[in-house]
């Protein structure tokens, strides 16, 4: 009674929840599976019994059995993985035999494999074996050539000849052959033949292999139907291609109409043109993959006429995935360290920088080349974000003298330049030499034009290393010259070299100060070459300085009297009277140099005066005169150089007269008479007297002439 209780509490539920729950909604699976055949792979020789085998799949992974087909029958179904079927191939005739699977889901979709070909040889090695391939060829509405083979599938040497069975059938080449495989090519001509279908045999037989027959057939059009013809039936634009061409041909007669279109799905197709014609036309097609997502991208440009028949042509190509671009600077380029003392270094930097645009990381390592480089921060491995940079110092330090090279290699993944990077390292390693010049400055104080004085400077080499100072020395000024030392030196350690310098002032540009410098060019590393010696002096003037050595005076009044041993001289006028002194000196040495006077100074002392101021004139002496018989009746002739005139005061004392033009005149001349001194105006009663060389105290109050030259 419980069982049947519960069976019947059972059924009631069973029912209520099937009362209680929604209809399931139907769905419709249209999707065929996909089958392959996996074994043996196509054009393989078999023989004797072995296993096909084919993998299949569905979208709903229902599966419900795999068919397998030789030469388009069904052998064996297998409905559970792995699908395979075990062939005896010994029940079939050797040749050419095709191999076909089926796939069907559990709604009875039916996919199909791809037809492969095997050839069966089960002959011993000694037999030859004819095998044909294709055994059919059709011409269709245009073609005039097509091949097919002859292979020998068993041993030995296969002997075989071919012959045509009808005469559109105009060639068949080679006609007979003794190899193991060969192509043999079939002609035909529609020419003279009327519309229709034609079909004929071209015939291989063989000696010792058996025979066969290859089917040929074609159509002949009527002579106004248009034929469309596709070459090629398929485009593949790679991975960078944009734009590649197919043409539309009309293989019958009459006029051929067509239009070619592209799916609208596949808009990666940009364009298709010309879009119509008719007969002859080559298409263009662009693509493009900008947007597009790494893959194979397949489509189809469709082409169609009205009278002529429709074709398809495939487009397919290929989108690579963008390369991550990532990019690196370093600068600089290259160290140059110049000149650094053996013991002692020189740092410098690199910058290397993540200059992308990117995400991408910059990596890499730094490494260094050159005994005397090294990397003393920065080195090793890096690895920077966008816009980050990484420091290198390098540090130069020489173990020796000399040029010396090495190389910073910076390894890195940066897609714009190649790796690795090298910046060049340059350096001159130099003994630490010292130098010391000594004195600074030469002053040679006041020279005489036409004298010399000499100074030295003193080079040193005060290294204690065992460097050589090495160098030259030059100089500059126009009165300074090097006498002794020569210009070049190349001093060892300790070693000094001593410059004598000459200061020799010449000519009246020599006066005054003159400065030059001497130029002491060196390769010591405690000074900057050239360490310059300053050089000053200063040019004088020749003087020459002499007291009279024969004075007069004459008086008109008394015209015939000598007045030459008597103390003092008379100038002016007396009376009626008019007095003349006359002065000489003699400075023949002087003017024996041809100078130019810079300046002539004549001194007497006035010891008395009458009615002054007035005013007197000097001129020079032409003639050759006697202090002791020159009277106012034979004084001699003299001349003014200017007009000057000369204010006699009313004191007593030196009165200084500027005669430089009168001695100049008297050196051009080479006159050496003295000079005469007059009253400017001898008219009045006006007169000053001077102490002549008979004064008593001669050396003190005696005229005397001051002249500064150069020679």
């Amino acid at each position: 009674m419980k069982a049947r209780l519960s069976l019947f509490l059972s059924i009631v539920l069973i029912f209520t929840f099937i009362g209680c729950s929604p209809p399931e909604p139907e769905t419709s699976d249209t999707k065929v599976p996909t089958v392959s055949i996996t074994y043996p792979p196509n054009g393989a020789t078999v023989s004797g019994t072995f296993t096909i085998k084919a993998d299949a799949t569905d979208n709903n992974n229902e599966v419900a059995k795999v068919e397998f087909y030789i030469d388009g029958t069904l052998k064996s179904t297998d409905i559970s993985s792995p699908y395979e079927y075990s062939w005896n191939t010994t029940t079939y005739i050797n040749g050419f035999h095709t191999i076909m699977a089926k796939a069907y889901d559990a709604t009875n979709n039916v996919g199909s494999s791809s037809v492969i070909t095997v050839i069966v040889n089960n002959e011993s090695a000694e037999d030859a074996v004819l095998l044909v391939s294709p055994t059919s060829l059709d011409f269709g509405t245009s073609s005039t050539s097509n091949i097919f083979t002859i292979s020998n599938s068993g041993g030995g040497i296969l002997s075989w000849n071919v012959s045509e069975s009808v005469s559109w059938i105009t060639s068949v080449s080679p006609i007979s052959g003794t190899t193991n495989s060969g192509t043999v090519t079939v002609q035909v001509s529609r020419i003279g033949l009327i519309a229709g279908t034609y079909n004929g045999t071209v015939s291989v037989t063989s000696t010792n292999g058996g025979d066969q027959d290859v089917s040929v057939s074609m159509t002949v059009l009527p002579p106004d139907v248009p034929v469309l013809l596709v070459s090629p039936t398929s485009l593949y634009f790679g991975t960078s291609s944009t734009s590649m061409t197919f043409t539309i041909s009309n293989a019958g007669g009459g006029t051929l109409s067509w239009d070619v279109s592209e799916n609208p799905d596949e808009s990666w197709i940009t364009s298709v043109l010309p879009a119509s014609g008719t007969n002859g036309e080559t298409i263009t097609v662009q693509a493009s993959r900008s947007g597009l997502i790494a893959g194979t991208y397949n489509g189809t440009v469709s082409v169609t006429s009205t009278n002529g028949g429709d074709q398809d042509v495939s487009v397919s190509m290929t989108v690579e995935e963008e390369p991550t671009v990532i990019e690196i600077s370093v600068s600089p380029s290259s160290l140059n360290f110049e000149s650094v003392t053996v013991g002692q270094y020189s740092d410098k930097t690199v910058n290397i920088t993540n200059s992308s645009s990117s995400t991408a990381n910059l990596t890499g390592n730094v490494s260094i080349s050159g005994t005397d480089y090294s990397i003393i921060s920065g080195s090793g491995l890096y690895n920077l974000s966008p816009g980050d940079s990484k420091t290198i110092t390098v540090r130069f330090s020489p173990f020796s003298s000399g040029t010396k090279s090495g190389s910073l290699s910076i390894t890195h993944n940066a897609t714009n330049s190649s790796s690795p990077i090298s910046v060049s390292l340059t350096g001159i390693g130099e003994h630490y030499i010292e130098i010391s010049v000594s004195p600074s400055s030469l002053n040679f104080e006041s020279v005489t034009v036409d004298q010399y004085s000499d100074k030295t400077v003193n080079i040193t080499n005060s290294s204690s290393s065992t460097a050589n100072l090495t160098g030259n020395v030059s100089i500059s000024g126009t009165y300074y010259s090097i006498i002794s030392g020569s210009r070049s030196y190349n001093l060892s350690p300790g070693d000094s070299k001593t410059i004598t310098v000459r200061f020799s002032p010449s000519g009246t540009s020599s006066l005054g100060t003159n400065t030059g410098s001497l130029y002491v060019y060196h390769n010591g590393n405690n000074y900057s070459s050239p360490i310059t010696v300053s050089l000053a002096g200063t040019g004088e003037s020749k003087e020459w300085k002499g007291y009279t050595n024969k004075d007069a005076y004459v008086d008109e009044g008394f015209p015939t009297t000598n007045y030459g041993l008597g103390s003092p001289e008379r100038v002016g006028n007396f009376g009626s009277s008019s007095l003349r002194a006359l002065i000489g000196f003699d400075f023949a040495n002087v003017i024996s140099e041809s100078p130019t006077i810079i300046s002539a100074k004549l001194r007497v002392y006035v010891c008395y005066d009458y009615n002054t101021p007035f005013y007197v004139r000097i001129g020079w002496i032409n003639q050759t005169w006697s202090e002791t018989s020159v009277t106012w009746d034979n004084q001699p002739d003299f001349t003014y150089h200017t007009d000057t005139n000369f204010q006699i005061p009313s004191t007593f004392g030196y009165l200084i007269f500027d005669v430089t033009n009168e001695v100049q005149k008297m050196v051009n001349y080479s006159l050496n008479n003295g000079f005469i001194i007059r009253a400017s105006d001898e008219s009045g009663d006006k007169s000053f007297e001077f102490l002549s060389r008979e004064t008593t105290n001669s050396s003190t109050y005696r005229p005397y002439l001051v002249i500064e030259y150069v020679p």
